[in-house]
């Protein structure tokens, strides 16, 4: 799997590497950069004034504010409670990401929304920027998404997003005038991750889901060694509407998604007489994979994908959303069939 890894990421960078490698002297006289990475110490209880050296940390907006290509960002272990919003505005480069992750492997960093409020525009960390590399963070409380990844070629590893109200990590577009497919956000890796607990009660249910690239995303993006479980609404949801048309093809390898539509815990639902009982299963929620589905994106370059789909109801269906302008004669959006093989694409050989 690591080798897999390595793979995928050289192929995503591997264009804008070449260039920057050829950029930096050798054969045909170029200056080499001066280049010095900066990292920054931040603590809970930082103060916005802090140095953001190891003595005196600076807190983890300032810092994100700061940032050029190469730095890093190194969280003591704790947690970091926040009301509102983080907007991650700044970029790294091909080879010269923005790292944010603990400072010691092992430590325990979690960012908790809890005080926000239920709100749409109350995402936990949304990032903009390019090239950001997040490593071992957790993510919880927020009053919509956990983290909202508007950036590309950006890298979410070993991260966990839980008891979120609305989905764990969302994919999609920073600015509604990014109507071209082009514009949105691509090539972004989201790597051995796990998003569960996550559950909108405002809405009973309905789109809280673990993982989520859909409406308005690029070419390119990446879930791998991902589990979503237990969410209120699905595992990974990966919608495209007819207005805003075909998004660009993901990724899913080795990634499990298991009881979603049901919760870690009970919540209270009514009967029809009005009586309250306790219940595990969300109102609202779906289950599966978008709605009451499984939709599984084939990559043009893949000719079999195994997947592997257990939802709350006996009999889980399979979409193939085959998407970037190819011919929907045998999953339109909305149509639902127990196992499609497409031959042209791709093909599913595990099912249940």
């Amino acid at each position: 799997m690591k080798k897999n890894i390595k793979a995928l990421l050289f192929s995503v960078i591997s264009l804008a590497g070449v260039t920057a490698l050829a950029s930096c002297g050798g054969e045909g006289g170029t200056k080499k950069e001066n280049f010095k990475a900066t990292t920054y110490y931040v603590s809970p209880t930082a103060r916005a004034d802090g140095a953001g050296t190891k003595e005196n940390p600076v807190t983890f907006s300032v810092a994100a504010s700061k940032v050029n290509p190469g730095d890093t960002i190194l969280l003591t272990a704790g947690k970091y409670n926040y009301s509102s919003r983080q907007q991650l505005m700044r970029s790294g480069d091909a080879g010269k990401y923005v790292t944010v992750k603990p400072e010691n492997e092992g430590d325990r960093v979690i960012f908790d929304f809890s005080s926000m409020n239920f709100d749409g525009s109350n995402r936990g960390i949304q990032i903009y920027g390019d090239y950001w590399h997040f490593y071992k963070v957790e993510i919880c409380g927020a009053g919509d998404n956990g983290m909202y990844v508007a950036g590309s070629h950006n890298i979410i590893e070993e991260c966990l997003f839980y008891n979120n109200r609305d989905t764990g990590l969302q994919i999609g577009r920073g600015y509604s005038e990014y109507t071209h497919l082009d514009d949105w956000p691509a090539y972004n890796l989201i790597l051995n991750c796990s998003s569960f607990a996550n559950y909108d009660a405002e809405t009973l249910g309905e789109n809280a889901d673990g993982f989520a690239a859909k409406l308005t995303i690029g070419y390119g993006n990446v879930f791998d060694g991902c589990i979503a479980y237990r969410n209120s609404d699905d595992g990974w949801d990966l919608f495209a509407k007819v207005d805003s048309g075909n998004i660009g093809t993901v990724y899913l390898y080795n990634c499990v998604s298991f009881e979603n539509g049901y919760l870690p815990y009970t919540i209270k639902a009514k009967n029809s007489d009005g009586s309250e009982y306790d219940t595990y299963n969300t109102p609202n929620g779906d289950g599966t994979i978008s709605g009451p589905l499984t939709v599984v994106s084939i990559p043009n370059t893949q000719s079999t994908i195994s997947v592997t789909v257990t939802a709350k109801n006996p009999k889980s269906y399979v979409q193939i959303a085959i998407n970037e302008g190819q011919d929907l004669t045998k999953a339109t959006l909305g149509q639902e069939t127990e196992a499609i093989n497409v031959s042209t694409a791709g093909s599913v050989d595990s099912y249940t």
